[in-house]
Parts: structure tokens; sequence; C-alpha cells
């Protein structure tokens, strides 16, 4: 599928990215892992400030929060991958962008939640 790329002058090294309504359910699991990914580094500085602010011997264990947060959002971050695998992005040129997915039925729905021609690749 070929769709229109929203921007001016891309050149080899710049990155893109797409928000594009696909299916409800995928877009609830990326935006909640993505919120989660945040939620998970923030969570683990927050407690080992709190931690390090206390008394005792628990201070010394703070900076394992801080770890735990980072491990954390990296397994959020998989999880996100898994989710949005089905769906690849190939090279943009002159203004239009090739999308990819592994199955033809979720691209049928895509397409057609769009309103984009499918053109078979």
């Amino acid at each position: 599928m070929v769709i229109p790329h929203p921007g001016g002058f891309v050149n080899k090294y710049s990155t893109t990215s797409l928000l594009l309504p696909a299916r409800r359910m995928t877009a609830m699991l990326a935006t909640g892992f993505g919120l989660m990914i945040w939620l998970s580094i923030l969570g683990g500085m927050a407690i080992a400030v709190l931690m390090a602010g206390g008394e005792g011997n628990r201070a010394r264990f703070a900076v394992l929060f801080i770890a735990g947060g980072l491990v954390a959002a990296i397994g959020f971050r998989v999880a996100r991958w898994f989710v949005l695998r089905r769906v690849s992005i190939g090279k943009a040129w002159n203004g239009f962008v090739e999308v990819g997915f592994a199955s033809e039925s979720y691209a049928k729905e895509f397409s057609e939640l769009n309103r984009l021609a499918l053109v078979p690749g």
C-alpha cells in the first residue's frame, strides 16, 4: 500500500512515524504500552528518591528501583513492538511512503478505515 507522506523534505538520514487509525484494540494496546514505558521509568525514579531520603538500611536499595524501572520499560517496549510488528513502513519517496502488512485482512481493514486504495505487492 502506498500513501501520501505528510511533511516536506525527507532524506535517507531522517526517520518518521505515522499515527493512522488501525484497529481500536491495537491502538489502545500501543498507547497503553507507551504510557507504561514512561510510568515505569518515572515511577522507578520517584520510588528511588523517596527511599534515598528515608532512614535506615532501605536507602541503599533505592538504586535497584531505578534499574527495575528501566528493565520494566524495556519489557513494555518489547511488548509494544510485538503488538505493532504486523505493520512495516518502507522507504519514503516523492511525498509518498509504502506501508507493508503481514496480514491481508488487516491491510484491507486498514485501507477501508482510512479510505485508501489497496495496491497488491
